[in-house]
């Protein structure tokens, strides 16, 4: 793995952590045809197909020291094409994030314009040379995107709860 990609894998996953403290409680979400809790055979099972388990070195890219990448699949919305990553709590083996990098990085901006179309203006907003993030929290997640430079874009879904129910 090159040093960029690894720092671009770092950065993701240090900035979903942090990013999970700016959160309040409300209730359970989902994302797509998964549901914040599930474990990794009902997400399997409800991807139907589509979801294979990742590679030993994806594994360590997506994952953090909470956070463990199990799972992958191709995931598209309109003009924006993603490998979703499912992402299971460590302690709890429970679905408690969906990382979706984005297959064309360029298409950022236009992702984050779509995103204000449908949640409004995001609750937080940095932009830099190297990283910019943009933060929605709809009723009942917590919406990332993420952007490292020019060639890495993510969006970062993921539960504003813990396995017990509290607020993260």
């Amino acid at each position: 793995m090159s040093a960029m990609s690894r720092y671009r894998s770092i950065t993701i996953l240090t900035f979903t952590l942090l990013s999970s403290l700016l959160v309040m409680p409300i209730s359970y979400a989902d994302w797509q045809y998964t549901k914040w809790g599930m474990d990794e055979a009902q997400v399997k099972a409800a991807a139907n197909g589509r979801a294979v388990s990742v590679t030993p070195e994806e594994r360590d890219e997506q994952s953090s020291e909470s956070l463990e990448a199990r799972l992958k699949a191709p995931y598209q919305s309109g003009d924006f094409i993603f490998t979703a990553y499912f992402q299971f709590d460590r302690a709890s083996s429970k679905l408690a994030a969906v990382s979706l990098n984005m297959a064309d990085p360029s298409k950022c901006l236009d992702l984050v314009g779509e995103l204000t179309i449908k949640y409004g203006t995001p609750i937080s907003e940095s932009e830099s040379a190297i990283l910019s993030t943009w933060i929605w929290q709809p009723s009942n997640d917590q919406i990332t995107v993420l952007q490292i430079g020019r060639d890495s874009a993510a969006l970062i879904y993921q539960s504003r709860f813990t396995g017990n129910n509290e607020g993260l």
